[in-house]
């Protein structure tokens, strides 16, 4: 490096010992803030994290910068703000992201840890696909504020970013005692990790971003772009090429969107498993949720002539699916889980024989070679084409069995992204 080059290095890598926090028995210490140069938005905070406790801990940064107001908070990150004690950690601070035109000279910063929770601030993960198909690869980052939308209109988290939220682990009951092929048994389910879960089912304009093409069933380009993709036509959307869920995934397919996903972030995105999927729609409650909160059949069938309608443009939000964020989210934050599509989900079925009320299911993934003969895989959540009672917090447990191959314009996803928690 000569002389001038690293004068300037020096001159704009701002480093100090800033302030450090106690959290219980979690101690924050030796923040020192390093700014890159030349400025590429991004804010090297290196600090110690102490503590006995082994558990996820959500860390936070405040800073102050000469000429700037008041302190600056942390909304954005390029590196995951979750981390457990023991010794040196980094987090990298989106501080263009989070100021805009803002100069990051001279900043001091002080970091927070505390025990991550589900009543903690949220925490999510955004995929920006907004470089469309042909890129390289799409930018993640992570964020603990909610995104701003408007129903129906095409927001960022709905077009060009997709939105994923941070699930806690835990033990949930599932299931219900009904019978039936279409139900399973009310067992105990237990999730060891955390997981990243779509706040909306993957909309078409998400898709086309994704895949260069909307390819859903509906055409209608004025009410398409927020509402979910459907149909999975082309076999372009999610690709199941094993009896095995564990190998199930077309990983490295150009031409699958999980694929491409995979490629083009280095996360293992995938769809959630049915359990995975019931304990987020449960949100931590048996059957509690307003009637607004889901999309059923009611007035939204279509004509005889649907297809002829929709050809001719004159398709509209009277028919077929709704905006993914038309009806409010449940106590976690995720949108038209019951109603509106049904979701694909990653496992193999289960026969109801495999469950035992006295016998807990820990991480399950269906059984290993599943329904050998036919691959029926689950899919969950009740869809614009059924009846009200079918999409009801008493049918969180329904199951629609489905083959991999070509679907109809009631199936649509969500992405998923588990997370190994450290033991």
């Amino acid at each position: 490096m000569n002389k001038t080059i690293r004068s300037l290095f020096i001159a704009h890598c701002s480093l100090f010992i800033a302030a450090a926090s106690v959290f219980a028995d979690v101690t924050v210490s030796n923040v020192t803030v390093q700014v890159r140069w030349p400025f590429n938005r991004l804010v090297d905070i290196d600090f110690n994290l102490e503590g006995e406790e082994d558990e996820d801990l959500l860390v936070g940064v405040t800073a102050t910068v000469p000429g700037a107001k008041g302190t600056l908070s942390a909304k954005t990150f390029s590196t995951e703000p979750v981390m457990r004690p023991g010794g040196k950690k980094r987090i990298v601070w989106d501080f263009g992201a989070d100021y805009p035109g803002m100069k990051a000279t001279g900043m001091k910063a002080a970091v927070s840890a505390k025990p991550l929770s589900a009543a903690d601030t949220p925490l999510y993960l955004v995929v920006d696909v907004s470089a469309g198909a042909d890129a390289l690869c799409w930018p993640v980052r992570y964020k603990v504020e909610d995104p701003a939308h408007t129903v129906g209109v095409e927001d960022p988290c709905k077009t060009t970013e997709i939105w994923l939220k941070r699930v806690r682990a835990g033990t949930a009951k599932m299931g219900r005692d009904k019978g039936g092929a279409r139900y399973y048994p009310e067992h105990t389910c237990v999730l060891t990790n955390d997981y990243y879960l779509g706040i909306f089912p993957v909309t078409q304009k998400q898709c086309y971003y994704l895949m260069g093409d909307y390819k859903s069933k509906f055409t209608n380009e004025q009410f398409r772009a927020t509402r979910p993709a459907d149909s999975l036509l082309g076999g372009q959307y999610p690709r199941f090429n094993s009896a095995t869920p564990r190998k199930s995934i077309a990983a490295f397919s150009n031409v699958c969107t999980l694929g491409r996903l995979r490629i083009r972030t280095g996360l293992g995105f995938t769809v959630p498993t049915e359990w995975q999927w019931e304990y987020a729609c449960r949100a931590g409650e048996e059957d509690v949720m307003d009637d607004n909160a889901f999309r059923h059949a009611g007035n939204s069938k279509p004509p005889d002539d649907y297809e002829w309608k929709d050809e001719l443009g004159m398709w509209d939000a009277r028919y077929g699916t709704s905006y993914v964020d038309q009806y409010p989210p449940n106590a976690w934050g995720f949108y038209g889980m019951r109603g509106n599509i049904w979701e694909l989900c990653l496992n193999l079925k289960m026969s109801n024989a495999a469950f035992t009320n006295d016998v807990a299911l820990v991480d399950p993934l269906g059984p290993p070679g599943g329904d050998d003969k036919t691959r029926v895989r689950p899919a969950r959540g009740g869809s614009w084409t059924d009846e009200k009672a079918i999409c009801t917090p008493e049918s969180t447990d329904m199951r629609d069995p489905w083959k991999p191959g070509p679907m109809n314009w009631h199936y649509g996803f969500r992405l998923c992204l588990p997370v190994w928690n450290p033991k």
